[in-house]
């Protein structure tokens, strides 16, 4: 099978090849040439490199039991900081619920010292 990379979309007397479609729509709405993939590789790129410094392998000399003592104690960590951060939510759900409706709780006090 064979196919032909030209095509007639139509019968009229007027036949436009499309190369680069997107490229000629934007230039048309913003007026202006501006290389979008090229910012976009480039963004791209630097993250993906910041990203490969981080996860990158380090060598260590560290025995299993000493890096299996470290993750137990992250794990620690990481919990307390999640129920420290279930008892934030909470709080802030009570202190919501009570400006929402601290008109109507103060109108249950008639007391100005309580006000």
């Amino acid at each position: 099978m064979s196919y032909s990379s030209s095509s007639n979309l139509g019968s009229g007397s007027s036949s436009a090849n499309v190369t680069g479609g997107t490229d000629e729509i934007a230039k048309s709405i913003m007026g202006i040439d501006i290389n979008l993939e090229k910012y976009f590789e480039g963004v791209i790129f630097k993250i993906f490199k910041y990203l490969n410094y981080i996860f990158e392998p380090v060598q260590h000399t560290f025995t299993n039991d000493v890096m299996s003592n470290h993750v137990q104690n992250l794990s620690l960590i990481m919990f307390i900081l999640t129920v420290i951060i279930v008892i934030f939510f909470i709080s802030l759900l009570f202190n919501l619920t009570l400006y929402l409706f601290s008109d109507k709780l103060l109108s249950y006090f008639t007391n100005k010292y309580i006000i």
